[in-house]
């Protein structure tokens, strides 16, 4: 079944894709619930969510079209796997998944014997040093990103001295395009560091990890700061989510205290992605989505462009985490949205 709310005469503004992560689903399952509820008069059983969901939507793949001028969801439609397989190509999509698997599973095995080779050295009392560790890392991630199906634009020269990075946060996938690009420590959340595999690979890369509303953001900060003053530049991710491209939320200012108390200055970095010159879909981490699921669609689709601004660095000394958090945000901002109004697209 398939529903519409666009007119005719409007066309050549739309865009075919598929809907393949939660959020999109839940954009058709909200343009069903409008079509049918606002404009038929239907009653439907999701008046409370605004969203009509039937027991078909987790059996099918979800066809969309897209308002290319502003985004929003026009059209939405319900396939069988099998259809949307011979729509698609299916054996195109799986050789081109299966090839690219085979280009990512030596990246990993890599990674995996060289965080076996550090944990050796550390059980040996031999522990290698930060800057090892972020060389190595800096090595395994750029071959990550080789293996996947990303092509990397790096606008601005990484600086010599010791930084805190501040990104704008869109996937997992940021983490292998940016650790690639300069040797970076990472702050993550804790429950990363239980994750199969990629948990491991984590800790033994050094990042720092930090429970949520824990209260510990203070004892991090401290490990931060002496990381900073160790001439080592980290990553933090100052919205604490990520999002799909479209917005910039409020950057956290507690974190930043690591850069007040060490005096290291601030790296703003804007990232973006963008499918045939327009925002991608696809890459977004967002919502209840998994990660094996979204690493195969991710390897399913054509490459990626990724655009990595590094902006002019913010001079920490004699300004709040609060100011420099404002002003981190706000130069993000200008980059991705433009400069007339950069907050403009700030939630």
């Amino acid at each position: 079944m398939s529903v519409s709310a666009i007119p005719s005469r409007n066309l050549r503004s739309l865009q075919a894709e598929y809907l393949d992560h939660p959020g999109a689903l839940r954009e058709a399952q909200a343009l069903r619930y409008r079509v049918f509820a606002s404009e038929f008069g239907a009653s439907l059983p999701g008046a409370a969510t605004g969203l009509d969901a039937d027991e078909f939507d987790p059996h099918c793949r979800h066809l969309g079209v897209r308002d290319g001028r502003d985004g929003r969801p026009a059209q939405a439609r319900g396939a069988l796997p099998t259809l949307c397989a011979s729509l698609q190509g299916g054996g195109m999509s799986t050789g081109r998944l299966c090839t690219r698997l085979f280009r990512l599973a030596p990246a990993l095995l890599a990674g995996l014997l060289t965080a076996a080779g550090l944990a050796c050295r550390e059980r040996l009392g031999c522990p290698a040093s930060a800057a090892v560790r972020q060389c190595l890392t800096q090595r395994f991630l750029g071959r990550v990103t080789a293996a996947l199906p990303l092509r990397v634009r790096v606008i601005g020269q990484p600086a010599e001295q010791p930084m805190l990075w501040l990104a704008n946060h869109i996937s997992w996938v940021d983490i292998p395009v940016l650790g690639g690009v300069a040797p970076l420590s990472f702050l993550a959340k804790q429950e990363v560091a239980r994750w199969p595999l990629l948990g491991y690979l984590a800790r033994q890369a050094g990042t720092a990890f930090i429970s949520r509303g824990a209260g510990d953001s203070r004892r991090v900060g401290e490990q931060l700061a002496e990381r900073l003053a160790g001439r080592q530049s980290l990553l933090i991710f100052a919205e604490g989510t990520s999002t799909d491209g479209s917005q910039l939320r409020r950057f956290h200012p507690r974190l930043l205290e690591a850069a007040v108390v060490s005096g290291a200055a601030i790296q703003p970095v804007a990232l973006r992605y963008r499918r045939d010159g327009r925002p991608d879909r696809i890459t977004p981490y967002i919502d209840d989505d998994e990660l094996p699921a979204h690493l195969f669609r991710l390897l399913r689709h054509g490459t990626v462009e990724v655009e990595v601004l590094l902006l002019p660095p913010i001079v920490s000394a004699g300004r709040s985490r609060s100011e420099l958090a404002a002003l981190a945000q706000a130069a993000i901002a200008e980059a991705l949205f433009g400069a007339e109004r950069p907050l403009a697209q700030a939630a």
